[in-house]
């Protein structure tokens, strides 16, 4: 098998191709950018450069081959995309939900239930685990054993506003309440 139908192989499978060359240089080929051409990183004296720059180039499939051969390249492992992100939402986070959930729900073929519409309408719920492309949300945080499945889409990370403000007028620093603030036209 050629090397570049190995690393085809490899994206066909959603991962990237961690190679080291004979010149102990690193590059990491990533997605096909066109049937004759597959993205990759440059090469790298140093592994984590060459992840730090997945995607920035280009090769062709038949200038891969040569290379590969001549340089005596080597898979050195494959890395999933997702391995590279965040550490991603964690049990009993508090999540929110999109505003265009209806549209999601509809995209993927699916219907709200009364638990479903009661987490939706207060916003948030709280990240239970992922499953299977899905996610499911408790409605209350220490609720073990009711959640609901959503679709990936329609869960965002929930950043919590305080409920105080600080004004500063003519020198003077005061906390008052966001409401307060808001009624007031101070904040918006």
């Amino acid at each position: 098998m050629k090397f570049s139908e190995k690393l085809l192989k490899n994206w066909e499978c959603g991962l990237y191709t961690l190679i080291r060359t004979c010149l102990d240089t690193y590059i990491v080929f990533s997605t096909k950018y066109s049937n004759t051409v597959i993205r990759h990183s440059g090469f790298w004296s140093d592994k984590n450069m060459a992840l730090e720059y997945i995607g920035s180039y280009t090769k062709s499939l038949l200038t891969i081959d040569t290379s590969a051969e001549r340089d005596n390249w080597k898979i050195i492992k494959t890395i999933h995309p997702s391995e590279l992100m965040g550490k991603g939402f964690e049990k009993g986070q508090k999540v929110r939900f999109r505003k265009d959930i209806d549209k999601i729900f509809r995209v993927h073929g699916r219907n709200y239930n009364d638990r479903h519409m009661e987490m939706v309408e207060r916003g948030y719920g709280y990240f239970n685990r992922y499953l299977l492309g899905e996610y499911t949300v408790h409605g209350e945080k220490h609720d073990k054993y009711n959640y609901e499945t959503f679709p990936i889409a329609v869960i965002e990370p929930c950043f919590e506003e305080s409920d105080t403000v600080e004004i500063t007028v003519e020198g003077k620093t005061k906390t008052i309440s966001r409401m307060s603030a808001k009624e007031l036209n101070l904040i918006d």
